[in-house]
C-alpha cells in the first residue's frame, strides 16, 4: 500500500471511532435522562398519582 491509501485508511478508522463514541455518548446522556425521569415518576407513583398518567408518560 503506498502512503495516500494508508493515510484514507486511518482517517477513515479515526472517523469511525470518534463518530461511535459520539454516538455512545448521547445514547448514555438519553439513558440517564430516561431513568431519572423514571425515578421522577416512581416517586410520584408513591404520592398517590394515578396510575395511568404514569403508562401514558412511559408509552
Amino acid at each position: 500500500m503506498d502512503q495516500k491509501s494508508n493515510d484514507a485508511l486511518i482517517n477513515s478508522l479515526t472517523a469511525m471511532i470518534v463518530g461511535l463514541i459520539a454516538i455512545k455518548l448521547f445514547f448514555y446522556q438519553r439513558l440517564k435522562l430516561t431513568r431519572k425521569s423514571f425515578h421522577y415518576r416512581e416517586k410520584d407513583l408513591k404520592l398517590g398519582r394515578d396510575r395511568e398518567d404514569l403508562l401514558l408518560l412511559l408509552g
